[in-house]
């Protein structure tokens, strides 16, 4: 199988929205792409957008016009399947229909390079299912792409396990796939808002700002919880400047903070963890954000201590009998029933994700007077082979 660094030629079967996408990520990317379709009148649409959506990105300073120049003459269209002899890495985006994609995988192989990788961008047929069509099931893999391609940096790689899946397994991948795309899609329309409303200084537009940024929060808690379902292993463990985080947390949570009259008390502390500092700082967030929730008017304190850091609120506290189940999936407690808003992931996503980073967090609370959140950053001790 090539290497990713050997890849040169990119062949792309579809020229539907989701191919020339593909072809002009390939394109940007710097790879030579022949897009292919049965279809001429299809081909010269994909061909016009392409031309269309780099010109945008030269008018918009993404590339300059010599950049989109040299891209376009690496870029080929062909009605013909043979055209793909030469190609390094063949990826499928045609109709979602099992026999369709089989029958395209059985002439590609007749075709193509023993060394070259075959994928599809299937989101809802079995990789397993589609292997038996190819010559080289260790060669073929699902490369799961996100409308739009060239804005929506995910891609979502899936090997052949060689097990049997079942309907129940399919329909989960299939559900999991939605709700990725649709939380990577409604960023747009988030974004889009935030600008609309940073020069909007009326009353209405400062009431809309921080319920805006709560839609943000919960959008990103949603991302988090389908990329730790899903295993993500995306970690980046390395020493960590825990003040730097918890500034760039604060300084996020700001707005939030002063419309809520919330003092904040903010500590230096000096810690330094082994830690992925993506994950640690959603830890934080999550606690940051519990305390301007759950202490409108009052005080929250920041500080470090040892190896652990402190997040403390004078608010409502948790009641005794709740506290065993906080970091319960989808348990919101006395206080979440009080708040409509409440989704029982946040708590839930901390434990999980200090797990994996080898952290501990614990909460301590009484009703009436408020909750302290300990972040313990020691990690064990790994011995080196």
């Amino acid at each position: 199988m090539k290497a990713i660094q050997e890849i040169q030629k990119v062949f792309v079967i579809g020229s539907g929205a989701m191919g020339t996408g593909i072809a002009q990520t390939a394109l940007q990317s710097g790879f030579s792409v022949t897009l292919q379709d049965v279809s001429a009148e299809q081909l010269q649409r994909a061909k016009a957008n392409i031309e269309k959506q780099l010109s945008r990105n030269v008018e918009k300073g993404r590339m300059t016009a010599e950049e989109r120049n040299v891209a376009l003459k690496r870029f080929t269209i062909s009605n013909e399947l043979n055209t793909v002899a030469e190609a390094d890495l063949v990826i499928e985006a045609a109709s979602e229909k099992m026999e369709v994609k089989k029958s395209i995988f059985q002439n590609v192989c007749a075709i193509c390079s023993d060394e070259a990788v075959l994928a599809t961008n299937t989101s809802s047929i079995s990789i397993t299912a589609l292997s038996g069509s190819v010559t080289h099931p260790e060669r073929f893999v699902g490369m799961h792409f996100f409308n739009p391609v060239p804005v929506m940096k995910l891609l979502e790689l899936d090997q052949d396990r060689r097990a049997a899946v079942s309907a129940l397994d399919a329909r989960n991948r299939e559900t999991l796939d939605y709700y990725t795309m649709w939380v990577h899609q409604i960023k747009t329309p988030i974004a889009a808002m935030g600008l609309i409303l940073q020069d909007d200084e009326t009353e209405r537009g400062l009431a809309l700002r921080p319920e805006l940024f709560r839609v943000e929060r919960y959008v990103e808690l949603v991302l988090s919880y389908l990329r730790m379902g899903g295993g993500a292993s995306d970690y980046v463990i390395r020493q960590v400047n825990v003040d730097g985080v918890l500034r760039q947390a604060v300084r996020k949570y700001a707005p939030l903070f002063i419309r809520g009259k919330v003092a904040l008390d903010l500590e230096e502390t000096g810690l330094k963890a082994l830690s992925d500092e993506k994950w640690l700082q959603l830890v934080i967030e999550q606690a940051l954000s519990n305390a301007v929730k759950y202490a409108p008017g009052g005080h929250v304190k920041v500080w470090g201590e040892g190896e652990r850091l402190f997040i403390q609120d004078d608010g409502v506290g948790i009641a005794a009998e709740d506290l065993p189940r906080i970091f319960d999936r989808g348990f919101t407690g006395c206080n979440g029933r009080l708040d409509k808003r409440a989704t029982g992931i946040g708590l839930y996503l901390c434990r999980e994700i200090c797990g994996r980073l080898g952290h501990t967090i614990t909460v301590e609370s009484e009703q009436g007077k408020g909750t302290r959140v300990t972040i313990g950053l020691a990690r064990p001790c790994l011995e080196v082979e």
